[in-house]
């Protein structure tokens, strides 16, 4: 139901429904804790409650990882997104396009202009750019 509510852009009733599950005294998985960041950063309620739940997921795959960088980087907060990346990266989380799409936009939207060229070069050693050139000439021939 959260991630369900989470992905259709009603926040809200998700950590509305997440509030509600915790005080009935269901324990929340990392799936929950996940799909509760993704609510809580579309609400621009980046506050304790994000973090803490965020803390609190034992085992942190990529997503929440994301969640929380996209969710610093869009309410101005880039040394906290910055953060999160370097302990994703401490933590043997391997980032994604998503990640450094996440990246790209907390630079750009925080005047990052250095930042941005390193994560840029991350990037271009990180994704096989020559595959993707293969396909795009593939696609206009």
């Amino acid at each position: 139901m959260i991630s369900g509510y989470a992905g259709s852009g009603h926040g809200e009733e998700a950590t509305t429904f997440f509030v509600d599950m915790v005080r009935s005294g269901v324990q929340p998985d990392d799936i929950t804790f996940g799909a509760v960041l993704h609510a809580c950063s579309s609400l621009a309620v980046l506050g304790h409650g994000s973090v803490h739940a965020f803390n609190d997921i034992f085992q942190k795959d990529l997503v929440p990882w994301n969640a929380m960088l996209f969710a610093f980087g869009l309410h101005g907060q880039a040394t906290q997104a910055l953060q999160v990346f370097k302990e994703m990266v401490e933590n043997g989380v391997k980032p994604d396009s998503v990640t450094f799409i996440g990246l790209l936009m907390t630079c750009s939207h925080n005047g990052l202009i250095e930042e941005s060229r390193m994560f840029m070069g991350f990037l271009l050693k990180w994704i096989k750019w020559h595959a993707w050139w293969i396909c795009l000439a593939e696609a206009v021939t």
